[in-house]
């Protein structure tokens, strides 16, 4: 804050630092409309609360890849930049074509702000094109090539389990089957169910996503299963207070009484032999 309130003042006498802005816009484009939304990081502002200086922060292992004298952001830091910059020009009367990337050192906590002019042909032909191509295979419930810009970008991609780039031993699972603790969409369950070979229970996690599925008395639904204490807990067992978010499954609840603290665990049909015989 020291640093950002120094900025402001260089900005303008009235400065001020607000902790974020919403950002909210739409944008036309080959593949249809794109709807763009998310918080900032701190903003300089005017008295009157208008954006002059978006921020981008981003912690750092080390600060010695980059060229103090003449530093250059990451591509994907100025792309998340421009996108800010563009839907903050919108709603004001002043041009806003400047930001600021600020990497932190997480061991020394050193600072290295870098400039980021908004560049119109690295927004249209990086930022936009790559936003209407992933929102293109979203939309139509496809996997986006596994081929990110940086190996380790696969550590961040809520889909890394289903395409094997991933340690969990369920990594290899077969296209008929179903992972644990994972989202699917509605139609590619049914197809699971339905399919010769494929799947013969719902995870406790697409139970809870598809109630009306696991309804039905012929879809049987696979317990949880705690692996410290061998205790198994029926999907819909009340007293677990699970919210459905498979990022978060349940604690076990024998060993919370103990004073111990283990996540369940969800079967699938690759594990039925070891897990539920």
């Amino acid at each position: 804050m020291p640093f950002l309130e120094d900025v402001a003042l260089d900005t303008a006498a009235d400065a001020y630092v607000q902790n974020s802005m919403w950002v909210e816009y739409e944008m036309a484009t080959d593949q249809g409309a794109l709807h763009i939304r998310g918080s900032t990081d701190p903003v300089i502002c005017t008295e009157a609360g208008d954006p002059l200086l978006p921020t981008e922060i981003k912690t750092k292992r080390s600060l010695t890849q980059f060229d103090q004298a003449d530093p250059t952001p990451d591509r994907r830091h100025k792309a998340q930049l421009h996108a800010y910059l563009h839907g903050l020009d919108q709603t004001v009367s002043h041009s806003l074509d400047m930001g600021l990337v600020i990497y932190v050192d997480r061991t020394q906590h050193d600072l290295l702000p870098v400039c980021v002019e908004f560049d119109s042909e690295f927004w249209t032909e990086t930022v936009i094109d790559w936003a209407a191509d992933q929102t293109t295979y979203r939309l139509s419930d496809e996997l986006p090539p596994a081929d990110p810009e940086q190996q380790w970008g696969c550590e961040y991609c809520s889909y890394r389990q289903r395409c094997g780039r991933d340690d969990d031993p369920f990594a290899d699972t077969p296209a008929t089957g179903v992972l644990p603790l994972t989202s699917y969409p509605r139609h590619a369950v049914v197809e699971a169910l339905e399919a010769e070979g494929g799947a013969d229970a719902l995870t406790p996690t697409l139970a809870y996503q598809y109630p009306d599925l696991a309804a039905e008395a012929e879809t049987d639904v696979y317990p949880w299963t705690c692996a410290l204490c061998g205790e198994e807990y029926a999907w819909d067992w009340n007293e677990l207070e699970w919210d459905g978010n498979p990022a978060n499954p349940p604690m076990c609840p024998a060993c919370t009484s103990g004073h111990w603290f283990a996540e369940l665990a969800e079967g699938t049909p690759l594990w039925e032999d070891g897990l539920h015989e």
